[in-house]
């Protein structure tokens, strides 16, 4: 929420101390939709070909170096707020949607819960119960289509052409009422532009407060070492360096966990960091007062868990699905320009005909290409407000003070 709110709505924050942060909570849920699909494969070997099999390992591959407990644990966490079902008990069972007896019902998905900012489906994209009830289901951002899951791991060979082919044939997605189905999950364009204009998905270009992020060892489950990084990548990407950004890395064995010292010490850091940016009354803009003002000792580190000695740092940091089928380590995109299958794009005779006729059936609109931004990518606009309706206007400047 720090990292989000500060780049949408700058101001509200001076200083950020984040710990086994996320750098939002929208591109994390896409990496639930993708564990949920996987999670689905993976755990009903009847769907599997002949003479395919997965290893806990191959899973892992295909993950990007996520232990399977991982995806596991996002499935687990996270699959309430796709489905329409109130999981949660938080709406009378009256009210409650549902396509057959209630359809007008309140739904419990992510995107209808944010419907103000999201707006509706318009009428071509409606299905047979938004047609039955005069008005679309919210928008929703989430895509699948095009994601070569586990290429990485294919083009190292640590996968088969037949395990990269089945999965990715068979691997489905899921429709508006988040049942499943054999094809991927589309997005409804209006909100990809939605969630990168309003910083759902935190483009960091408002984001110059300096950061103390205190990252813990993680690949088993949903806190991953790599979301850390994902945060400089943007700053990078938005403003051509990461200097108001320091990572904290905390080494432990047994995956994430808290250490109270680094708390300590990032409290008394930031404070230093902060008091020097408001005593200074240069001209500077905040983002040169932070770096100009940076003490010494705000560095990146590496230290073992509970005792501040140094460490081994965790870099490279195992990754997502996602980043495992090939999507820059900024890890934002949120739906995947598309260009055509090419043969030539993988090593020679990698396929067989059967497995090459295999995946162009599987991607008959073309696989993605992460050397482009994503559809509809663009800045966050700071400071949206939703009054006059979905989408968001700036909300302006803010109000001076005039003496009488």
């Amino acid at each position: 929420m720090q990292q989000w709110n500060a780049n949408a709505y700058p101001g509200i924050y001076d200083g950020l101390i984040v710990e086994a942060s996320f750098p939002d909570a929208w591109s994390v849920l896409e990496n639930t939709e993708d564990c949920i699909s996987l999670v689905n494969y993976w755990t009903d070997p009847t769907r599997w070909a002949p003479g395919v099999v997965w290893s806990s390992a191959d899973q892992s591959f295909v993950e990007n170096g996520d232990a399977p407990t991982s995806c596991a644990a996002w499935a687990v966490a996270f699959k309430g707020l796709f489905t329409p079902a109130d999981e949660t008990g938080q709406v009378p069972a009256s009210d409650v949607y549902d396509p057959q007896t209630n359809p007008s019902g309140v739904r419990g998905t992510l995107w209808d819960y944010s419907v103000a900012q999201l707006g509706r489906r318009p009428a071509r994209a409606w299905g047979p119960v938004e047609k039955t009830i005069g008005h679309g289901f919210a928008n929703r951002p989430l895509d699948t289509v095009g994601i070569q899951y586990g290429l990485k791991a294919l083009m190292n060979g640590l996968i088969t052409p037949a395990q990269f082919a089945d999965l990715n044939a068979k691997v489905g997605g899921h429709d508006i009422d988040y049942s499943a189905q054999p094809q991927r999950t589309g997005a409804d364009p209006a909100a990809l532009t939605v969630v990168y204009r309003s910083g759902y998905l935190n483009q960091a270009n408002n984001l110059h407060v300096p950061i103390i992020d205190i990252r813990g060892t993680s690949n088993v489950e949903i806190h991953d070492t790599f979301h850390s990084w994902s945060m400089r990548a943007r700053l990078e990407r938005a403003n051509g360096n990461h200097d108001n950004q320091i990572i904290w890395d905390s080494f432990t064995a047994s995956g994430f966990v808290i250490d109270q010292a680094l708390e300590s010490q990032a409290f008394d850091l930031k404070d230093r960091w902060l008091s020097a940016i408001e005593a200074d009354t240069s001209t500077r803009t905040l983002a040169q007062k932070v770096v100009y003002n940076k003490p010494a000792d705000a560095v990146d580190r590496c230290t073992i868990t509970g005792t501040g000695i140094p460490g081994p740092c965790v870099i490279p940091q195992s990754g997502s699905p996602r980043l495992g089928a090939g999507e820059p380590l900024t890890n934002d995109t949120a739906k995947c320009q598309l260009k055509v299958m090419n043969r030539t794009d993988y090593f020679p005779n990698l396929f067989t005909d059967a497995q090459w006729s295999q995946l162009q059936q599987a991607f008959p609109t073309g696989v993605c290409d992460y050397t482009k931004a994503g559809v509809n990518q663009q800045a966050t606009v700071p400071w949206m407000t939703y009054k006059k309706g979905p989408g968001g206007q700036p909300l302006g400047n803010a109000p001076q003070s005039v003496p009488f």
